[in-house]
């Protein structure tokens, strides 16, 4: 049973469809990434299932699938995310108010260039229709850093 307020009540704002639009990541004035996400309740009403792609100047870059539960055993967001550049990305969220922050807790097929690296993503809901998703990284016992960070907004909104 899910309460108003609990961590995977508060992410189900996310069931729909978005469109979104990168800043950072290593990219040239030259080089629009724009994005897409949509997320369903399946295969229950306890799964949030999403896909995304994102595209660099109009060419796909990068798509996958991710899947989001609530694990009462330690009462924390799940979020497993596999990217078509062949690695799969472990996590667990916390929340803080309307941000979403997810600390990766293993990576299977973990490419070089975040050998060393602690990796976390974040979600800052900004409305119904208006979210921002991203990547900070740190050096061992260093601080976090944005990477980059995509704005979305609800198709159709």
């Amino acid at each position: 049973m899910t309460t108003k307020n609990d961590p995977f009540n508060k992410i189900s704002f996310l069931i729909g469809d978005w469109d979104g639009r990168g800043e950072g990541f290593d990219t040239g004035k030259e080089s629009d990434i724009t994005n897409r996400m949509s997320f369903a309740l399946a295969p229950s009403p306890s799964v949030i299932t999403g896909r995304f792609e994102a595209r660099r100047a109009g060419k796909l870059e990068n798509e996958g699938t991710m899947i989001i539960i609530y694990d009462p055993n330690i009462r924390r967001l799940v979020r497993k995310m596999v990217y078509s550049y062949g690695f799969i990305m472990n996590e667990v969220g916390t929340v803080r108010g309307s941000r979403f922050l997810f600390d990766s807790v293993g990576i299977d097929a973990l490419p070089d260039y975040w050998k060393g690296l602690r990796i976390r993503t974040f979600l800052d809901k900004k409305s119904e229709d208006e979210f921002t998703s991203g990547l900070m990284t740190a050096n061992k016992g260093g601080p976090f850093r944005i990477y980059g960070q995509n704005r979305f907004r609800r198709r159709g909104a």
